[in-house]
């Protein structure tokens, strides 16, 4: 190294750093009295500050290792600036107790040195972080001299480590201005690895001896846990450190993930708010370096620069440690092996993710250098397609069959995951999936391929027999995965669409008695609530007015899905303002158990919130169970009310044809019954071929819970099975699969014609019937359950499924179709014909935020009387 990287050490005063925690001892440990916080704050807020002044700024390991952290002085500067430190450094009773009790001396003094090592308190540390108390040792004199013995060999330890950085200008951890290539050596970054990771340990390490040799006996060993016992570079940010801040930073890379729509339970979705926790951490952390006096050789990259890449490196640890783990199990592993890493301890592991950081920030400075040397820009390339090539082949062994790969030329699939966010945020997922199948599908099934993705493996299909295999004949094998039910627990609870095993079957049992078919009959629910919509739908004098029915059919069918679940709507249409369940559910489970029989076995008093209430007690329960009927049962129907509103505006024909069946089987005046809807072919078709072309839910996914398979997609000609290993994501398409050609073909085998299938057409769904041999095996049963017969024609079992299939097929499907044809007849009953209103260019962009609805809404007119023809 030249004589010019060498900064000279600052010398300066060691006693402000030994005076900030003692002055802090004598204003905890002396009785409380009035001037305590006017006499103390001063002196507690300049010796701070001090510390950090050029003249006291000795960056020796002593003032790092005896000096209280500044983070506590300020927190006991918090304390006595607006409360009783003895309050409110302690959250449970007798610690506060016996704080308030204590008199000035020894154990006073004790307490305050504990109080000062732990930060917060050890009750307050075991509440927060969560992590489970220890044994404590039988032996008082045995235990302390084990404590002290290890504080000295970590003290040390870390002196050895600290003298280390200071010499070669490591200042905490990363100093950027000295990362060069001539200092940036693949050795010498595995030698600053190796310090960087145990410099973080062993001073932890002491924190927790001294806070055990201070602390009383019976708190032994303090109950925030030993450092070593933090299994992994993840367990050790996660559970040990700086918790209460953490979870603030997860909320805000939570938002952000909802914000930009990614989809949860993916492993992008989580790396992603990985990264953007470290990465606001880093620069909180990398700002408050300017709350301190700098000497003159700090720049930008030493202060805030060198914080930030710090953090964001520790995230990429994390990810480099879930990557190693992945890859070793999928490639078998031994259980000797997953036993000795789990209990090798925190040390090692921080090294080892700490040289990775080292080598990556190496590789940065090394392309830095190769883009003024082409030849070097070149080699680097080379190694990163290789690296990523032998990444692929070891997350996906060739052993096994695989789906055609979707090429991706960035490691971890960056570049796909950029090209899927782009055609995402601009409402193009049918022409993203449909490119993906045409591109890369194989030989005569066409419709599979896979990707890695951030480490995942990723098989995409729009396969019928695939669908059916994750669907039905293979349904043990997959499911919604521990990952999805974590990521939305908070929202759907133990509901149906979040759970897997045993639990999936409870909530499906406690919902699948509110569609009994008697339930379903009962039309006035619809009555009163589609009489409020067509007052909607014109002007006071009942002349035409443009309206967006797809913002009133979402509060439409909020009341009719909230007085079905609660006996009660929340009349969303007339005051569009969102309300709670929680009245609802709390009001229920006040009555008393007879009270809820009587309502359940009279149909006017049925609601499934009281069956639900007489079923368990539990408010949580109830909720998750109303959450999911609820989210089902309104934004599903509104969504496909929306679209055929949307296709009908442009067709006055299917409206003319769709009203003479109404006048043929309800009579004027009247509203038609339950077996009337179900009689008018005509409504079921224009029904069948909306929820066809516009299918509820149009992407969808499982996650392989064993290693299992698929039946095509592998093999040069595509009809071979495709091996299928644990926790492999299977992303589903029926929009995609309900739009194929060779599914639904324009020309049936008698002759006739009909648009392909990208076009809207009922009709398809009232030809005469063509049978298919596969029609008269077991799956014809689901054909059936869907309403279809041999008398008109029908799809191939399991090429339409917008109500899902298999066991976990929608339990609602005939109250949802019930409810759009009752509406739709009662809309044009009154109403002759519909026009749009709306530009071209505005007109059905898909918008597939887990429902499909029309982007741009639906403004439509209403008119009660025919458009005259001109002769």
């Amino acid at each position: 190294m030249d004589s010019k990287d060498i900064i000279n050490p600052i010398n300066g005063t060691f006693l402000p750093h030994l005076l900030l925690p003692l002055s802090q001892l004598l204003a905890l440990t002396l009785p409380p009295f009035k001037l305590r916080k006017h006499i103390f704050v001063p002196i507690i807020a300049g010796l701070l500050g001090a510390t950090y002044t050029t003249h006291f700024a000795n960056t020796a390991a002593g003032r790092a290792l005896a000096g209280a952290h500044w983070t506590v002085a300020l927190g006991t500067l918090e304390k006595l600036l607006f409360g009783v430190p003895e309050k409110d450094y302690w959250r449970n009773g007798k610690p506060r107790q016996e704080a308030m009790a204590m008199s000035f001396g020894f154990a006073k003094f004790r307490w305050a040195l504990s109080l000062l090592a732990t930060q917060r308190g050890i009750g307050w540390n075991f509440q927060v972080k969560g992590v489970p108390s220890m044994k404590a040792p039988e032996s008082k004199w045995p235990f302390l001299a084990y404590q002290f013995q290890k504080w000295a060999k970590s003290y040390i330890l870390s002196d050895l480590l600290y003298t280390y950085f200071d010499t070669y200008h490591h200042y905490e951890g990363i100093n950027m201005a000295f990362m060069d290539l001539r200092a940036r050596t693949w050795s010498g970054s595995l030698l600053n690895a190796f310090c960087a990771g145990a410099k973080l340990y062993f001073p932890i390490q002491m924190h927790y001896c001294f806070a055990s040799i201070v602390s009383p006996m019976q708190d032994w060993p303090p109950a925030f846990g030993d450092i070593s016992k933090a299994t992994s570079v993840r367990k050790f940010w996660g559970s040990f450190w700086h918790q209460f801040i953490r979870k603030i930073f997860a909320g805000y890379s939570d938002f952000l993930a909802r914000f930009l729509n990614l989809r949860p339970g993916t492993n992008f979705n989580s790396y992603f708010k990985l990264y953007v926790s470290f990465a606001i951490s880093g620069i909180t952390h990398g700002l408050m370096t300017y709350t301190m006096p700098a000497n003159r050789f700090h720049s930008f990259n030493d202060r805030f620069l060198s914080v930030f890449t710090c953090f964001v490196g520790n995230a990429m640890a994390i990810h480099f440690e879930d990557i190693v783990i992945n890859i070793y199990g999928r490639l078998g592993g031994t259980k000797k092996v997953d036993k000795l890493w789990k209990r090798l301890p925190l040390c090692p592991k921080l090294i080892m993710s700490d040289t990775v950081i080292s080598l990556v920030d190496s590789s940065i400075y090394m392309l830095h250098a190769a883009i003024h040397h082409p030849y070097r820009l070149a080699l680097y390339i080379i190694v990163i397609y290789f690296t990523r090539r032998i990444l692929n082949r070891l997350l996906v062994p060739p052993s096994i069959s695989v789906a055609p790969r979707i090429p991706t030329y960035l490691p971890f699939g960056i570049d796909f995951i950029v090209w899927s966010a782009y055609y995402n945020s601009t409402n193009q997922d049918l022409k993203l999936w449909s490119t993906i199948f045409r591109r890369y599908g194989r030989g005569t099934a066409p419709y599979t391929a896979e990707v890695v993705l951030g480490g995942d493996r990723v098989i995409f299909t729009a396969d019928h027999e695939n669908i059916k295999a994750v669907l039905a004949t293979k349904f043990s094998d997959y499911g919604k995965g521990p990952k999805f039910y974590h990521d939305w627990k908070e929202f759907l609870g133990d509901s149906i669409f979040a759970t897997d095993g045993r639990l999936w079957q409870d909530a499906r049992g406690l919902i699948k008695p509110l569609f009994l078919r008697q339930r379903i009959e009962d039309l006035a629910v619809f009555e009163k609530h589609t009489v409020k919509l067509t007052r909607m739908l014109q002007g006071p004098e009942g002349q035409p007015i443009d309206v967006d029915v797809k913002d009133l059919f979402f509060r439409f069918t909020l009341d009719v899905a909230t007085d079905f679940l609660f006996g009660q709507a929340i009349n969303s249409l007339d005051n569009p303002r969102e309300q709670f369940m929680e009245v609802f559910i709390s009001e229920t489970l006040s009555l008393e158990r007879d009270e809820l029989e009587k309502l359940t076995k009279s149909d006017r008093g049925y609601t499934f919130l009281s069956a639900l209430a007489l079923y368990t007690r539990d408010a949580k329960q109830i909720r998750d169970q109303l959450v999911a009927v609820l989210l089902a049962g309104r934004d599903t129907t509104a969504a496909t009310l929306s679209w055929v509103l949307h296709e009908l505006s442009g067709h006055p024909d299917m409206v003319r044809r769709l009203r003479r069946e109404i006048a043929q089987h309800v009579k004027p005046g009247q509203n038609p019954s339950f077996a009337e809807l179900k009689a008018m072919k005509y409504l079921q078709a224009i029904l069948n071929e909306t929820l066809r072309m516009y299918p509820a839910i149009p992407f969808n996914m499982r996650i392989a819970l064993d290693d299992t398979s698929l039946p095509r997609g592998g093999g040069s000609d595509g009809n071979q099975f495709i091996s299928v290993k644990k926790d492999t994501i299977i992303a589903y398409t029926p929009l995609v699969m309900m739009r194929r050609n060779d599914l639904y073909p324009a020309t049936y085998s008698n002759g006739d014609k009909f648009p392909d299938a990208n076009t809207f057409d009922p009709e398809r769904w009232l030809h005469p019937s063509v049978l298919h041999t596969s029609e008269k095996d077991a799956d014809a049963s689901d054909m059936k359950a869907s309403g279809f017969n041999n008398k008109e024609w029908s799809p191939r079992p399991w090429t339409y499924i917008p109500f899902n299939g298999g066991p976990r097929i929608c339990l609602g499907q005939q109250f949802a179709l019930t409810e759009m044809g009752y509406t739709l007849v009662r809309i044009f009953q009154q109403f002759a014909r519909v026009e749009r209103r709306m530009e071209p260019d505005e007109m059905g962009i898909l918008s597939a935020n887990i429902v499909l609805t029309p982007k741009n809404g639906v403004r439509v007119a209403f008119f009660k009387e025919e458009e005259e023809e001109e002769d």
